[in-house]
């Protein structure tokens, strides 16, 4: 989707839907964003592709990701609720120990 210029359209499709993705989900995909199919599949297939995949796939194992969104805090995952509030409650909290110097 990337090479046809509909990365993130493809991403709001993959992430709204990551319950229920299946082997046919992103042929659907691309056919509902009126994708060129013979070069999605081409690139589907591309070993090319599948390597940049793999090492991004590998990047994130090595970081411990468990999932999408993961979000890092002075190096740190964050590991409690992701609402606005809460992320602000623990920025604070963590500015707060470095100005205490800790």
């Amino acid at each position: 989707a990337h090479r046809q210029n509909a990365f993130w359209s493809m991403h709001e499709l993959i992430f709204s839907n990551q319950e229920s993705l299946n082997a046919g989900s992103f042929s659907q995909f691309a056919r509902m964003l009126s994708l060129n199919l013979e070069r999605f599949d081409s690139d589907m297939n591309n070993a090319e592709l599948r390597g940049e995949i793999a090492r991004d796939r590998e990047e994130g194992v090595r970081a411990q990701l468990t999932g999408t969104p993961t979000i890092f805090i002075n190096g740190r995952i964050y590991p409690d609720d992701m609402t606005f509030l809460a992320l602000k409650a623990y920025v604070q909290s963590q500015l707060d120990a470095i100005q205490r110097g800790g």
